[in-house]
């Protein structure tokens, strides 16, 4: 898999040039139909422009097709608040709908359906026409439409500039080519050709919307404001100036069939193979109800602590709420529950082992007596596998989990997305090797954890602790809830009121 590693600098904010507001006659018709100068437009994904990409060549041209772009968002917006008004019209003068009344806008676009009586008394709305910022990860717009139950959109765009490396004889002395065997073929396929860079690009920002853009409801409830609801659309555009992106792409060429390159993210540059936006990696992975870590324990000791209980007691309440039991289910899954102990590096390994089972033992008993749990209980010990010193590896790491394996696939470029919307990775890699990597233990919190605990909660953080899983951020390509933290943030910031994740 090509595994990312993300580097301290993820919130490093650049100071990107103002851009002044263009003469109304650079504007003129640059947005009709969504044609801007010197570049093309391409549509996909589910977002109110059906996931805009845009393509800006023109340097002479850069911040006017900018603020076309942004006015061309607007625009299709505008035009969807009114085709709604429109179609609210219709619905009263068929009799459905009451004069005053609000229109539902379903999240599937499938139709209009009737909305409930207003409130008594209203509450504030939005007076503003719009809220937009500019962020070092990506730009944000809101344009208000609503109250609830119309839908509005939050829109996401993303300025890439791509840059294309061709394959050297240095990197085939460099792993993982260097053990590779190269055809007569291959060493004649280091260079880009125009179609390959058309594909990328074209791949690139079509993935990246169609996963990204409408996966979660963003949601405005507040007792003493209007309630609204928007979806997310998320909008990539590639500009040739590279001082005006948000990531600086550099697209490696590598020979076909040759080995995968390792993509990564760091900061506000990228690096990525030519096959991540067109060709899915597939990996097995166990699907699961719960991920914890008990922990620490006292250096050398199996004993309990109250600390240690009262993890424990957590988790057991959790797994009443969901009503969790080893064992088959009416769905098909088959689940286990599994306990694995480790130590941290102080003491000898055979010490260590044993000390790791002794721990897991510990919990388990505690878990099956107090949940009446006899079978579907396994304990397992890593020891001192990969740990060091550190009092954290003092523990015993919990699992709930089908004993099936199930295929999951991921567009590593929608992957690498999520670290430019600034996400952590979420996948276990405890030896990450000569590449920098930070080590990932199962049950570890991602780098984004504390704000998705703060500005959504506890569970939803939860659903992001580290280990191999479907989640776009780990092996899979499910965008979590916790995944849409940062767009929460942008909109939380424009129009300074507290939204959530549905």
């Amino acid at each position: 898999m090509a595994k990312q590693q993300i580097s301290e600098d993820q919130a490093h904010k650049k100071n990107r040039p103002k851009i002044e507001a263009p003469r109304p006659e650079l504007i003129n018709g640059l947005v009709e139909l969504g044609q801007l100068p010197g570049g093309s437009v391409f549509t996909a994904g589910n977002g109110p422009l059906n996931g805009q990409a845009v393509r800006l060549n023109d340097p002479r041209l850069q911040n006017v097709q900018r603020q076309a772009m942004a006015a061309h968002i607007g625009q299709v917006q505008g035009n969807q608040h009114l085709q709604q008004l429109m179609a609210l019209r219709q619905g009263q003068a068929n009799g459905w709908a009451q004069p005053g009344a609000s229109l539902v806008q379903r999240q599937d676009d499938a139709g209009v359906s009737p909305p409930g009586p207003a409130p008594a008394t209203p509450r504030p709305t939005f007076t503003q026409a719009g809220f937009s910022q500019q962020g070092s990860r990506f730009d944000s717009s809101y344009t208000p439409v609503g109250p609830a139950p119309v839908i509005g959109t939050l829109d996401i765009n993303l300025w890439v500039h791509i840059t294309y490396a061709p394959f050297t004889r240095a990197m085939m002395r460099q792993e993982p080519y260097r053990s590779h065997r190269f055809t007569r073929e291959q060493l004649a396929d280091f260079a880009w050709k125009d179609e390959e860079k058309e594909k990328f690009e074209t791949d690139f920002m079509s993935s990246v919307m169609g996963a990204w853009s409408g996966q979660h409801m963003l949601h405005l409830n507040d007792p003493n404001f209007a309630e609204y609801r928007c979806r997310v659309a998320v909008n990539v555009m590639t500009i040739s100036d590279s001082s005006q992106a948000h990531t600086k792409i550099t697209a490696q060429k590598v020979p076909k069939d040759a080995p995968r390159f390792r993509s990564f993210v760091s900061g506000d540059t990228a690096t990525l193979d030519i096959r991540d936006p067109s060709e899915p990696e597939t990996h097995r992975v166990h699907s699961r109800k719960m991920v914890r870590q008990i922990k620490p324990f006292e250096l050398g000791s199996a004993e309990l602590t109250p600390t240690l209980e009262a993890q424990i007691g957590e988790v057991e309440g959790e797994l009443r709420r969901q009503a969790v039991t080893p064992g088959p289910d009416a769905a098909g899954g088959d689940w286990e529950a599994v306990f694995a102990g480790r130590a941290s590096s102080s003491g000898s390994r055979g010490f260590n082992k044993q000390l790791g089972l002794r721990r897991a033992e510990a919990v388990k008993q505690r878990v099956a007596a107090d949940m009446g749990w006899g079978s579907g209980m396994r304990v397992v010990s890593a020891g001192e596998e990969h740990a060091t010193e550190d009092e954290a590896f003092q523990r015993v790491d919990i699992s709930v989990r089908d004993k099936n394996r199930t295929n999951v696939t991921q567009n590593v470029a929608t992957h690498e997305a999520g670290h430019m919307f600034g996400l952590g990775d979420e996948y276990v890699e405890e030896a990450p090797g000569s590449d920098g990597g930070v080590p990932k233990f199962f049950g570890d919190e991602p780098s984004h954890y504390g704000d998705v605990q703060t500005h959504i909660g506890t569970d939803a953080a939860n659903e992001l602790l580290v280990q191999d899983s479907g989640s776009m951020m780990s092996s899979g390509g499910q965008v979590k809830r916790g995944h849409y933290v940062y767009f929460l943030e942008a909109i939380k910031q424009m129009t300074g009121k507290n939204w959530t994740v549905e």
